[in-house]
């Protein structure tokens, strides 16, 4: 297997038990930031809580200040939904792009996540948590029914097993530090009771939310958390098959993307995927350039353009990776180099595309263009 340069551990640890909902960002984009308006992280955690003033159905806890803190630092720190100025990200404008207009009106149907925005928040709490997605969902699996208090007296073992594992695999040096310095103090001083939920709730519960895990009770009487029986796929089962270690998981991200492949089945279950044809992701590179891009530089980042298409292939019963999608827009450029531009970051690393989009349509019109293989 191939060295991998791990720049953190995929684990979410300054978290907060009420944010534990997926849906609780789906407000925070489309009710408190913008794709332009810089913000204080102040200002958005306040509009958070007056957004969840009244609990939704679906969540059904009261919010608080500090909780909406929590969820401000998670979408800017963890999930990158919010820029560290407070507009977007380039995946929280992919957020805004998959909530329905009708859902838009009502916090509750915020809360009420479609199949392309659960497999969006899914792809993304791998990213940010994978492991201690991967590392709950093999005590849950074992044994098939637990209580979150139980839970809570293993999060610091659970916690510690996760750093001590990236330290062997090998972080950054920076990192490494870092995280060698944060397990020490773990080893000195383990979380006391009433840090215990907030290191369980919100690795477990988005699991109960995406449709991969049962659960009865609440934050007042306590969460017991059961695997169901009935499924004929087991979810978590096929997330431990195909992520069983760390290192697997980390390949699977950082170099053969087969997270893309492996995650749709489990929420579209009743879906036969198809290869798309050329011509069907041409067109949908083309309309999601024109959503996804910054209407002032027209620039769009390319792994965010790829990954929305996929989502919208994925909405039409499509299945090709994100790598497979970008290289389709390098044949294009490579066809037509006038109609795609590449741009650098600030680092000099090529992160953007500009499509002339009007070109690019003329292009596939043309009875001389080139059908791409």
């Amino acid at each position: 297997m191939a060295e991998l340069s791990i720049e953190r551990p995929r684990l979410m640890l300054t978290t907060h038990k009420l944010v534990s909902h997926p849906g609780i960002f789906s407000v925070l984009i489309t009710r408190c930031t913008s794709a332009t308006e810089s913000a204080r992280r102040e200002r958005i955690r306040d509009r958070l809580v007056r957004e969840l003033e009244v609990p939704p159905v679906q969540f059904n806890e009261k919010f608080n200040v500090t909780a909406a803190g929590f969820a401000v630092s998670n979408a800017i720190n963890d999930l990158h939904l919010l820029a560290k100025s407070g507009a977007w990200s380039w995946h929280g404008r992919i957020v805004d792009q998959l909530v329905p207009p009708e859902h838009r009106s009502s916090v509750d149907a915020l809360f009420d996540l479609t199949p392309l925005e659960r497999i969006h928040y899914l792809l993304s709490y791998l990213e940010a948590d994978g492991a201690a997605i991967v590392k709950y969902a093999d005590i849950l699996l074992r044994e098939r029914e637990v209580t979150a208090s139980a839970l809570g007296k293993r999060a610091s073992e659970i916690i510690k097993s996760i750093i001590e594992e990236y330290l062997s695999i090998g972080l950054m040096p920076k990192e490494q530090r870092k995280w060698k310095n944060h397990l020490e103090n773990l080893r000195s001083k383990d979380y006391d009771a009433a840090t215990e939920l907030h290191k369980v709730l919100p690795h477990v519960l988005p699991l109960v939310h995406f449709g991969f895990l049962r659960a009865e009770g609440d934050m007042t009487s306590g969460y017991r958390f059961y695997v169901d029986s009935h499924q004929a796929m087991n979810p978590l089962r096929e997330i431990l098959n195909h992520f069983s270690d760390l290192r697997k998981l980390e390949n699977s991200i950082m170099m053969s993307e087969e997270y893309f492949l492996v995650i749709p089945p489990l929420v579209l279950s009743d879906v036969r995927f198809a290869s798309p044809g050329t011509e069907t992701v041409i067109n949908e590179i083309l309309t999601s350039y024109e959503n996804l891009r910054d209407t002032t530089t027209g620039l769009a980042n390319l792994a965010a353009l790829a990954r929305f298409v996929y989502l919208r292939l994925l909405g039409k019963g499509f299945l090709v990776r994100p790598q497979g999608i970008r290289q389709k827009i390098e044949d294009l450029h490579r066809d037509n180099p006038s109609t795609i531009r590449y741009h650098v970051d600030g680092r000099g690393e090529l992160r953007f595309v500009v499509i002339d989009i009007n070109n690019a349509r003329l292009q596939q019109r043309s009875p001389d263009a080139k059908h791409l293989t």
